[in-house]
């Protein structure tokens, strides 16, 4: 358990006051941070079954939607760098 919190309710009350006191102003709950950490863990090697152990799932299918994420941003990743050569 990372905190003390009695409910999803009191987590996302929490968080909202994180946020506020940051100067945030998009809408951030605690799903957003599960899903940020199924999405890191895939981004940076983690296996599928270990990310779908952590994150609860009672399915690898419930996984797959941070694997597609993870690839979506590496695809991403590559397309940004747009170098162009010049054949001599």
């Amino acid at each position: 358990m990372v905190f003390d919190l009695p409910t999803v309710n009191g987590a996302n009350k929490t968080i909202k006051a994180w946020v506020k006191r940051a100067g945030i102003t998009k809408d951030i709950t605690s799903h957003n941070g599960r899903h940020s950490m199924g999405t890191n863990l895939i981004f940076n090697g983690t296996d599928i079954l270990t990310t779908s152990k952590l994150l609860g799932h009672t399915s690898l299918k419930h996984t797959m939607r941070y694997v597609d994420s993870a690839d979506q941003l590496k695809r991403n990743a590559v397309d940004s760098l747009k170098v162009e050569f010049e054949i001599v």
